[in-house]
């Protein structure tokens, strides 16, 4: 199969060589890290004023901003000035998201009573834990406290 990819949501081949001619940027590496690092930023930005931004932006990066910022302030609406990740993704519902978006209102997400638009609310905490979790280790090893004299 070389470089080319199924993809799965197309259901077309793609490939990250530019000289084939199913050839898609997005699945580029260099492309989709420097594409990632501008939406991080974006993100990171958006929820600046928050001592969670970085949790938001990595849900953001997953769900899309939208639902994060609805989230957001459902729980400001509650008196929270400054809510933490776990107040934010406890506002997280179905129809949180089917307001934020019209693809968490598709028949994929809907079917079954909202069964993969719930699953996918389910695996966004693990994931934002998971990251922020892992960004923390890379963060010690590349920057270790100082010894102690």
């Amino acid at each position: 199969c070389g470089n080319s990819l199924w993809c799965a949501t197309g259901g077309y081949t793609c490939s990250a060589d530019p000289g084939d001619p199913n050839y898609d940027s997005r699945f580029n590496p260099e492309n989709s890290i420097k594409a990632l690092a501008r939406l991080h930023a974006s993100n990171f930005k958006r929820f600046s004023d928050y001592a969670a931004r970085n949790e938001f932006a990595i849900a953001s990066y997953n769900a899309g901003s939208a639902p994060v910022r609805l989230a957001v302030e459902a729980a400001k609406q509650e008196g929270v000035d400054n809510p933490t990740w776990s107040q934010v993704y406890a506002k997280m519902t179905p129809e949180l998201f089917q307001r934020s978006s019209s693809t968490y209102s598709s028949e994929y997400f809907t079917k079954n009573n909202n069964e993969n638009l719930r699953k996918k609310i389910a695996g966004l905490g693990p994931y934002v834990e998971h990251i922020m979790n892992y960004a923390n280790y890379a963060h010690q090893i590349l920057y270790p406290p100082e010894p102690v004299s």
